[in-house]
């Protein structure tokens, strides 16, 4: 990316970004995304703040979101920049948010071709195929055969209302046709699950400097931007039973 093309994207987002600096009011919700195909996904779950974090960028950037260079994580040029704050809770750098909860456990293979067309080549004689704009590949894809993926958050409701309008799938290969969602609903709920459930169930990746006790540790990212190296810490994943350490 050169230079004039960082300094563009930048100043754009930062002023998309000016509307998102408000009062926020928090409410522990539950989100349910109504699915019309399965989900593709390349790990085991996906993060909710991370939805969020990528959703507050398309609405900031509009149309120019889809001109980024796709070989720059434009995260790289924020790490130095004053973000607006997510609309959830935060404690101690942790969004009060969880990861996917799909309604079957349930998992397929599936496997994509690319093959060469003669009409895509222009006249072109030669036609290399093994490596390329031409050439032909193919795809595995693990994916999960849910109706509904569901999400508790503690967060802004008519921010967060705003923001998942803008969810039309979910998942990888969402241009292929995969994890298309065809409706939402968000409500307010009496019972915060967005970081541990009532059974001590821990509903997100969490780091072990806020674990009194937990199950199970691993190596996982547990904050946005969820690629990032130093986002990975040893943490309890989804699923471990955990207890917090107090304040």
């Amino acid at each position: 990316m050169i230079r004039e093309e960082m300094t563009y994207f930048l100043d754009r987002f930062l002023l998309g970004a000016q509307k998102h600096r408000k009062e926020m009011h928090f409410w522990p919700l539950k989100i349910i995304f109504y699915m019309s195909s399965p989900i593709s996904l390349t790990h085991p779950w996906m993060h909710f703040d991370g939805l969020v974090g990528h959703l507050m960028m398309i609405s900031a950037l509009g149309e120019d979101f889809y001109l980024l260079p796709r070989k720059f994580p434009f995260g790289r040029m924020l790490r130095n920049v004053e973000l607006p704050h997510l609309p959830i809770k935060n404690t101690n750098g942790m969004y009060h948010a969880s990861a996917s909860i799909f309604d079957t456990d349930r998992k397929a293979l599936e496997i994509l071709y690319k093959k060469f067309e003669d009409r895509w080549a222009g006249g072109r004689k030669k036609i290399n195929k093994s490596s390329g704009h031409f050439r032909d590949y193919m795809i595995q894809h693990i994916y999960i055969p849910s109706r509904t993926i569901i999400f508790y958050v503690c967060g802004d409701y008519d921010r967060l209302h705003d923001l998942c309008r803008l969810v039309t799938g979910l998942g990888d290969n969402t241009r292929a046709g995969w994890g298309a969602v065809r409706d939402y609903t968000i409500e307010k709920t009496d019972d915060n699950w967005s970081i541990v459930n009532d059974d001590g169930i821990a509903m997100r990746p969490i780091p072990e400097h806020l674990l009194e006790y937990t199950s199970e540790k691993i190596a996982v990212a547990w904050k946005p931007p969820y690629w990032a190296p130093e986002c990975v810490g040893i943490c309890a994943p989804p699923g471990a039973k955990v207890r917090l350490k107090n304040g």
